[in-house]
């Protein structure tokens, strides 16, 4: 079983993106690290999916609050690491369908 509580002040209920921006430097560390340490890109291209996903996350925000620029920085995150999305999600049309709306969106 898992239990968890929600807090609607939390960082991942922030509709903040310099706040949540966070989450990308994290993920970029991670990735570093992991190749640094010579752990397997069959490994790695799931941080990179996790990655590409928060920053989808934040691309959503952006055209919520009507933040062209950020939406534009967003779209660039996303591109980094899209064929590794796109290789991971190739059972979820769904989500790919989401993404590249997103990587269309304007402002």
């Amino acid at each position: 079983m898992y239990h968890y509580y929600q807090r609607e002040q939390s960082l991942f209920h922030s509709k903040d993106i310099e706040q949540r921006r966070g989450s990308l430097i994290a993920y970029a560390q991670i990735i570093e690290l992991l190749k640094e340490n010579g752990i397997p890109t069959d490994i790695i291209i799931w941080v990179k999916r996790f990655y590409v996903y928060h920053a989808s996350l934040l691309a959503e925000i952006a055209i919520e609050t009507n933040d062209g620029k950020n939406l534009e920085n967003m779209q660039q995150e996303i591109k980094r690491y899209l064929n590794d999305y796109m290789d991971t999600n190739r059972d979820y049309p769904e989500r790919i369908a989401r993404l590249n709306r997103l990587l269309m969106s304007e402002l």
